[in-house]
């Protein structure tokens, strides 16, 4: 390690010591990251505690998203009906035809049956 490095950590510990951070002494010489949870004065167990109950929380809201989806997907579309649509005389007005042909753009069905009648 250089005298540079040396003297930079040995004036953030003294800067820290100074304001009366306990915190980030105790952080420096454990070298790990604290969060503020440990700030608080909380213990490991009591942050042990607080994440275990976050990960059931998690695991309980996937499962719930994750039936919820499945539900959405095949238990909810089985109840609806898919009519077919009535033919309205006004809902394809054609005054001139398209430059592609008779029917609309994305009308698969009429560009089929133009081809059967060919």
């Amino acid at each position: 390690m250089s005298i540079v490095a040396r003297s930079l950590r040995a004036a953030a510990r003294t800067r820290a010591t100074a304001a009366g951070s306990k915190l980030a002494e105790a952080s420096s010489r454990q070298g790990r990251r604290t969060f503020s949870a440990a700030a608080a004065g909380h213990s490991d167990e009591d942050l042990a505690r607080d994440v275990a109950t976050w990960r059931r929380v998690t695991a309980f809201a996937a499962v719930f998203c994750a039936g919820f989806a499945v539900y959405t997907l095949y238990g909810a579309s089985a109840h609806h009906s898919h009519k077919d649509k009535p033919a309205y005389e006004y809902l394809h007005v054609r005054n001139k035809e398209f430059p592609w042909g008779p029917c609309g753009l994305f009308e698969l069905d009429c560009k089929r049956s133009l081809k059967e009648q060919q």
